[in-house]
């Protein structure tokens, strides 16, 4: 990923260590979407919806935020619901929860985009530990204050070749 945030602390303090530079994110002007077989712009963290569908959206973020109350991030496997989470996608409680289609095409986006896979691919307990661990939907998706808030001009492979240089020969390759 070549985003960081404001609570990533360890990673920015190796990019810092390690001499990676990192700027602002650009955060102003339109953003497009694909949204329903038609290109459409917007100006927001999401596209702009009715009433109705916002109230959806808020209403599957809050069951979301409620489970993930429930599972450690440093050990998910021994959350209590670990197994029924694990047992099915994201995809499936989306569905499970009755959200409406607007939402689950927001979901969708953020699966795309965050793990390069469809929401009936990812497991849930794998999404639940994954945006817990960012803080909540809010601060994974938010450019200010969230974990889009920078970027490294070199990308963050940057930070693992400095890493490799700078330990020299003890990093051994095809062991």
């Amino acid at each position: 990923a070549t985003f960081v945030g404001p609570t990533q602390d360890a990673v920015l303090a190796l990019a810092s260590e390690l001499g990676c530079e990192w700027v602002p994110t650009y955060g102003k002007g339109k953003n497009l979407i694909r949204w329903r077989g038609r290109v459409r712009s917007y100006r927001s963290t999401i596209p702009r919806l009715s009433i109705i569908e916002l109230l959806d959206v808020s209403r599957i973020q809050w069951r979301f935020d409620r489970v993930c109350r429930r599972v450690p991030v440093d050990q998910p496997w021994t959350s209590p619901i670990a197994d029924q989470l694990d047992a099915i996608s994201l995809d499936e409680w989306l569905r499970s929860v009755h959200a409406g289609a607007s939402t689950r095409d927001l979901m969708a986006i953020m699966a795309r985009v965050t793990w390069g896979a469809e929401p009936d691919a990812v497991s849930m307990l794998h999404a639940v530990r994954y945006v817990k661990s960012a803080g909540g939907l809010d601060r994974m998706l938010d450019v200010e204050g969230g974990a889009q808030q920078d970027r490294f001009l070199a990308g963050t492979q940057q930070i693992a070749v400095r890493m490799a240089a700078e330990l020299g020969d003890r990093v051994v390759l095809d062991a």
